[in-house]
């Protein structure tokens, strides 16, 4: 009798003794990665977690050469399908031609970030199809499969939408399609769930691991939402970083339930809503009446997307607004504050008893000054030729009431308010995670001294300590300055934390 050995499947990629550093011309170089080692098979799933800021998307961009020369990347070994991979060429777009898209698939933090504006969805396939040289018969067939398999909703309608035209969860799903539209080896998903409601959530991350172990691809998944990747991962990458120190833990869930890290984000408790200091005599500083959006689609009229919407938002209140993905509820902030020439608006729009919507373009640009905007896409709304600093300053310079003398005390103010360090000020957008750069916008709205402040998926990109500590600075900000709040999320417990008030769009 003869036992047959079974074959362990491949290594997909090797990292050993990966070492990545941030240099700045007149500072220390700062370790982000020291020594890490790690090896990922075919159809295995690697979950990275970690605080905001803890070097997660920077790991992950480094195997694709996408760093700026900033960073300086050292390693005993690196290799992806058994070649070497040239991590210390960062931003040599040849030595990493061949391994981005079919080789190695990346599903970015910021997905509409990925798309070209100029290019339809279908176009956007095409571009990869052209790569797979797939037949142009064929390429509609395959696309509505990858979209249906993302859940999108009668697929076919958003074939010949343009980015912007997508909610950030549409978004999301599309990229993850035509991510897997490659058929790569190894799948990266850089907070794939991150502007997704929990349902959509769970289904997502069950179809991205369902298709790679179907297919034998591995699969990274990145993200701050701890406990749905704990579900999906064969192993469990842990990083932490402080300002002059880093490390990392890696092994089974198992292994890593009580890591000290792992056991933190876990026992988070956002607390509860604070009394709000409501006089309800005074005029509300944002009041919406039987208002309807729709989008001017040239000469086929008017798509309808909200109709009824009522709020009164007082000063000194917090209201939140849930609904499923690509419901509308992006569409409203810009629809108040008039950012979208397409929108077609009715019903009656009072920001502090003015309607922006009869004002001229002098007037309109004053009062757009008392209700600040914290987007989604919070990379896209920084410049990425201006430094952090410059870019604060030039928020202020846009308030005429700031006193140029306090300006450099405000930015450090704001900045510890927001539990940021002032090296940050001398970095560039992207030089920064994903979460600094949605502190980094608040401290910009709040630059601004606003009366309400509409934050759109204001935790997608944070991980639970940060969450609570940003609930925190929301609730002493409220307090503080009695600032009215109009907060969007999928993150139905974040709301309950915070809000006065919850509102549901069906």
């Amino acid at each position: 009798m003869h036992l047959t050995e079974i074959a362990s499947p491949p290594c997909v990629l090797s990292l050993v003794n990966l070492s990545i550093w941030l240099q700045s011309d007149d500072k220390p170089a700062l370790p982000l990665i020291e020594n890490l080692t790690l090896h990922l098979h075919s159809g295995e799933v690697l979950g990275v977690v970690g605080r905001s800021g803890a070097a997660k998307t920077t790991l992950m961009l480094s195997l694709l050469g996408l760093l700026p020369q900033s960073f300086v990347l050292t390693a005993q070994s690196a290799t992806f399908a058994g070649a070497s991979l040239p991590i210390d060429k960062q931003g040599d777009e040849a030595a990493f031609l061949s391994l981005r898209g079919r080789g190695i698939g990346y599903i970015f933090q910021e997905p509409k970030a990925a798309f070209n504006p100029l290019h339809t969805v279908a176009k956007s396939f095409d571009e990869l199809y052209r790569q797979l040289g797939l037949p142009k018969k064929q390429r509609k067939q395959d696309m509505l499969h990858w979209l249906r398999l993302v859940r999108l909703p009668n697929p076919e309608q958003f074939l010949h939408r343009y980015v912007h035209e997508l909610s950030g969860g549409e978004a999301r799903r599309i990229s993850i399609a035509q991510v897997l539209a490659l058929r790569p080896r190894l799948v990266i998903a850089d907070e794939p769930t991150g502007a997704l409601d929990s349902q959509l959530t769970d289904e997502i991350l069950a179809l991205l691991t369902d298709l790679c172990r179907q297919n034998d691809t591995a699969l990274i998944l990145v993200s701050h939402d701890l406990p749905s990747v704990m579900t999906h991962c064969d192993q469990l990458l842990a990083l932490a970083r402080t300002d002059d120190n880093c490390h990392h833990a890696i092994g089974t869930v198992q292994d890593l339930s009580n890591h000290a890290i792992v056991r933190q984000l876990l026992a988070v408790d956002y607390g509860t809503p604070t009394t709000p200091s409501i006089n309800n005599t005074e005029q509300a500083v944002l009041e919406l009446q039987q208002v309807a959006v729709g989008y001017r689609r040239f000469w086929w009229g008017i798509k309808q997307v909200l109709s009824g919407i009522d709020l009164q938002l007082q000063r000194g209140q917090i209201i939140g607004m849930m609904g499923a993905s690509g419901i509308g509820k992006s569409t409203l902030a810009k629809a108040v504050l008039q950012l979208d020439n397409r929108l077609k608006v009715s019903g009656l729009v009072l920001i502090e008893g003015k309607n922006p919507h009869r004002l001229g373009a002098g007037s309109l640009r004053q009062l757009r000054r008392r209700v600040q905007l914290v987007m989604q896409e919070v990379k896209a709304s920084l410049n990425p030729d201006l430094t952090i600093l410059d870019s604060l300053l030039e928020a202020i310079a846009a308030n005429d009431n700031q006193e140029p003398t306090s300006e450099l005390a405000l930015i450090d103010e704001l900045l510890a308010l927001c539990g940021l360090s002032k090296q940050l000020l001398c970095r560039y957008p992207d030089e920064l995670s994903g979460g600094e750069c949605q502190r980094i916008c608040l401290v910009r709205a709040l630059l601004a001294r606003p009366s309400v402040l509409i934050l759109d998926e204001p935790t997608a990109m944070l991980d639970r300590i940060s969450i609570a500590k940003l609930l925190d600075l929301l609730k002493n900000i409220n307090q503080q300055y009695g600032t009215a709040m109009f907060i969007i999320s999928h993150d139905k417990a974040m709301l309950e934390a915070i809000c006065h008030k919850i509102m549901a769009l069906d």
